[in-house]
């Protein structure tokens, strides 16, 4: 692994130093009034001012175009190729510098299908038993959070063996009630997922739902609302909240929750909640979270990507942890994170074994108890590949915690970056050929722009769409040679009258 981030480093020093060869030799070879104004003839300034012209009309057009299928799949493209070298560069640091790719406030219990297949259902069903069984020993081992990634609102099958019939949903509930007594006298909540569905009026549901009304001090609701491309069905968002019920209520997403929990526990993060859904209702998209008090951070900005997606702000994954099969297709050299830190995803077995007394890494985390069970139809198609919803939340959770929200340029910094690429734009095509002009350009942004974009979106969750410009300025090529067509034309034209 040494000799291969050795490779890469000396792999980059080659490649920058060919930038500076290249830009050496572009200054000896490129006239000497090539960028200079003062010695532009009148026809090159024309030239000029009409290439700035176009340039910001393909600009507006460009903007305007992400609107569209052709926009929306070159952002997603971008947006796919950024998060698979983020992901490749976060699982190879965390090889090199032995440290977890995500936050050490994170671990996941995640029901296999080896777990599955031994319950009483066979894989029919979650079991429920063992479900509540993890909920209390997780909060017995000293979790501030524990997240449910499971619909339990509705009652399970009873199934028997042998003459032997055993009612898992009044068990779970029982277990329920003691995991909440617990967690309240530690000061820890647990998350459950809002499933929208009416409630059925059979007894469980109808004790479940008392249970959330009498115990929501501890038992939260949370939307586990992501979106799926409507191009490709992938996974690229997650919802910030979304309104329940008539009265306009905001529920806030898992992953907004269980950060706030972790950082302030029960009363201070109801109050910071009650905050935030007063500015949503007030207009706001952005989320502010002020840092905790005694910390050296800052306060927390959750950027929205979308302004409305069914009702509710939506942002960016960005994605650090992802199944073993998914982390050895992308990185095949790199060290499986979730085999090389043991406590960072376990099964029920394991911690239903650990001793409260002894074990230590489960105090003050986010415990997600999940499943990785395909059978069970949790999977969800992302840029790095297929994952189970339990994923999806650590993920979600982690780039809040690691403060790695993915926003776009402010519109300052765009305008800069679009002027800049103007100018380069048309001082080209108006000293070279618009083939040569568009093949400089190209192959510049390409070598020099992905490097960079890749930085920017790793170590400050700035995306910059690099194929926008790219496509800009094949736009900007057929028009220069329309020009060219139109002035050959006019000139064919005079010439005959003539």
């Amino acid at each position: 692994m040494v000799f291969k981030n050795e490779l890469i480093s000396k792999f980059r020093e080659i490649v920058l130093a060919i930038l500076r060869s290249i830009g050496r030799l572009a200054l000896r070879i490129l006239p000497v009034d090539f960028f200079s104004w003062k010695r532009w003839s009148s026809r090159q300034r024309f030239n000029f001012a009409l290439n700035v012209f176009w340039g910001i009309v393909v600009v507006i057009v460009l903007h305007f175009a992400q609107y569209t299928s052709i926009g929306q799949t070159a952002i997603n493209d971008a947006y796919d190729f950024l998060v698979m070298k983020d992901f490749q560069q976060a699982i190879a640091r965390s090889t090199e510098k032995n440290i977890s790719p995500i936050s050490d406030k994170i671990r996941l219990v995640v029901l296999d299908r080896e777990t599955y297949d031994a319950s009483p259902s066979r894989g029919f069903w979650t079991p429920r038993e063992l479900l509540g069984r993890c909920i209390v020993k997780a909060i017995q081992l000293g979790a501030k959070v524990v997240v449910v990634d499971f619909a339990i609102d509705r009652p399970m099958p009873i199934y028997c063996e042998q003459g032997n019939c055993v009612d898992e949903n009044e068990i779970f509930l029982n277990l329920l009630s003691t995991a909440i007594k617990v967690a309240r006298k530690q000061g820890s909540v647990i998350i459950l997922p809002w499933t929208g569905e009416k409630p059925s009026t059979d007894s469980y549901t109808r004790h479940l739902s008392r249970m959330l009304v009498e115990n929501n001090d501890v038992l939260k609701l949370g939307s586990p609302e992501v979106f799926r491309d409507p191009s490709d069905y992938q996974v690229r968002h997650f919802g910030f909240y979304e309104p329940v019920g008539e009265d306009g209520n905001l529920l806030f997403s898992i992953h907004i929750l269980s950060s706030i929990y972790l950082w302030y526990g029960e009363s201070d993060g109801d109050r910071i909640i009650r905050d935030a859904e007063k500015k949503v209702r007030n207009g706001g998209h952005q989320l502010v979270i002020p840092a905790p008090r005694g910390s050296r951070g800052s306060d927390l900005k959750i950027y929205a990507h979308t302004k409305e997606r069914h009702g509710g702000a939506a942002a960016r994954y960005i994605f650090r942890l992802a199944p073993r099969e998914l982390t050895k297709e992308i990185c095949i050299e790199c060290e499986d994170p979730l085999l090389k830190y043991h406590d960072l995803m376990i099964t029920p077995a394991v911690l239903l074994d650990k001793d409260a007394k002894k074990a230590r890494s489960y105090e003050g985390k986010a415990v997600l108890i999940g499943s990785t069970n395909p059978d069970m139809g949790d999977l969800h198609p992302t840029p790095l590949g297929e994952m189970s919803g339990v994923f999806l939340i650590a993920n979600g959770i982690n780039l809040i915690l690691e403060k790695l929200q993915i926003h776009e340029p402010s519109l300052l910094l765009r305008i800069l970056i679009e002027s800049v690429i103007i100018y380069f734009v048309a001082v080209f095509f108006m000293q070279l050929s618009s083939f040569f002009a568009a093949a400089v350009l190209i192959m510049f942004l390409l070598i020099a722009t992905t490097p960079i974009s890749v930085l920017l979106f790793s170590k400050y969750g700035l995306f910059i769409d690099f194929w926008l410009p790219i496509l800009g300025i094949g736009i900007h090529q057929n028009i220069a040679d329309a020009e060219e067509s139109v002035k050959e034309w006019w000139k064919k034209r005079k010439e005959k009258a003539a």
